[in-house]
């Protein structure tokens, strides 16, 4: 039996959701249709796909082919100063004694500029998986199944840790049991409500309250 973590990026491992929103919002602003950060807030979880159709409905607007590419384009900028993980997430990844990956609705090349600004490129070197990675994003399971095929895991044997319904549901939704986050910058109020009710078990404010729950279970060194 093959126990697996599986942390999602966004807000867990890195608290970049408020730079993705901005980055966002700049990317269409530029396009000549002026939004802010609070536009973006409601789409937090969401593929990039989905928050780019609903502005294209909500303006009546041709999205450019290329719109990914101008996103990381930006996005490469704002973080070319890097940007430190949540706090503990290092620690806690290096007393872990089971296989642990990450599954993120980000593309690929959001997510390689995110863990090179992190510093956790070699940490989630080939155990990293993304949206391009898979047909559908979360709140599919299409991810979080895969992630365990290649990690040689059971979806009963996984454990996600996801700070959005989206994520939770997706690990539901592959027989996994999850857990929600709320330490990070962009959680609302009732948050940790509205990831219960999702399906998750429980849920951390931060990553030191994670760590005992996996402590409990056996799967951190000393």
């Amino acid at each position: 039996m093959t126990q697996l973590v599986i942390f999602d990026g966004d807000g867990v491992l890195y608290d970049t959701e408020p730079v993705v929103g901005r980055v966002q919002a700049d990317v269409i602003t530029a396009l000549g249709f002026p939004i802010t950060l609070a536009d973006t807030q409601s789409h937090t979880g969401k593929t990039g796909a989905e928050f780019y159709a609903a502005m294209a409905e909500r303006f009546g607007m041709t999205i450019p082919d290329d719109i990914n590419q101008r996103f990381v384009t930006r996005y490469a900028e704002v973080l070319a100063d890097g940007l430190a993980p949540i706090r503990g997430v290092r620690d806690l990844i290096d007393r872990l004694n089971v296989p642990f990956c990450l599954a993120t609705n980000s593309t690929r090349g959001r997510l390689d500029v995110t863990l090179a600004a992190t510093g956790l490129a070699d940490i989630f070197k080939d155990r990293a998986f993304c949206l391009d990675d898979v047909a559908r994003g979360k709140p599919a399971p299409d991810m979080f199944l895969l992630a365990a095929k290649t990690m040689r895991a059971a979806p009963g044997d996984c454990l996600c840790i996801d700070d959005n319904i989206p994520g939770i549901q997706a690990a539901r939704a592959a027989g996994m049991r999850a857990i929600g986050f709320t330490g990070n910058s962009h959680t609302a109020p009732g948050q940790a409500e509205r990831l219960i009710a999702a399906g998750a078990e429980s849920v951390c404010a931060d990553m030191s309250t994670f760590e005992t729950l996996l402590a409990q279970r056996g799967w951190l060194r000393p």
